[in-house]
């Protein structure tokens, strides 16, 4: 098997790995000031964090969301595992990589869904959209909440009263 290159994230969604290439920096820019909005809004012990896989520790499928904010009273009775237990998760949060196809976007939202996860936000720089999934059942999210680079995101439960001012994101172009 053929080593990728540094940098590349992997996570196993649907039974199939998938290989995601390292952030451009308007990515990075994006996900940075939804990490430090949540970071200064929070109190703990629910924290944001980044890079933290999520998964069911008895299952084989994981993701890597951008952000994800946790409760990190939840912590497990083996506070060492690498995946963290959607039980943990209140939000994830994923901006688009320049290459997602619309299969992974919706693999990463019906994921989410079928975890638990309770809020999944989904910001995609290359058409300056935003949406905001919440009420899981099943794999599915209702209801979706459409908005644009320019719009506030105000969460519902379990982070009533969080918001997040995207009128700092820029789209690609």
């Amino acid at each position: 098997m053929e080593a990728l290159p540094e940098g590349f994230k992997i996570e196993l969604l649907s039974g199939v790995f998938v290989a995601t290439p390292p952030s451009t920096l308007r990515r990075i820019g994006i996900k940075e000031r939804i990490y430090r909005q949540l970071l200064h809004q929070l109190q703990p012990p629910i924290a944001p964090m980044q890079r933290t896989a999520v998964g069911l520790l008895d299952g084989d499928d994981y993701a890597i969301p951008d952000v994800v904010v946790v409760d990190l009273n939840e912590e497990g009775p083996d506070g060492n595992e690498w995946i963290t237990s959607p039980d943990e998760v209140y939000l994830a949060v994923d901006v688009a990589p320049h290459s997602a196809g619309a299969g992974q976007v919706l693999d990463r939202a019906v994921m989410h869904a079928a975890f638990g996860v309770p809020l999944y936000l989904f910001a995609d720089p290359r058409d300056g959209s935003l949406i905001l999934h919440s009420t899981p059942t099943g794999s599915v999210y209702t209801p979706m909440n459409r908005m644009h680079f320019g719009d506030t995101v105000k969460f519902p439960f379990p982070l009533e009263g969080t918001v997040i001012k995207t009128d700092t994101f820029t789209i690609d172009s």
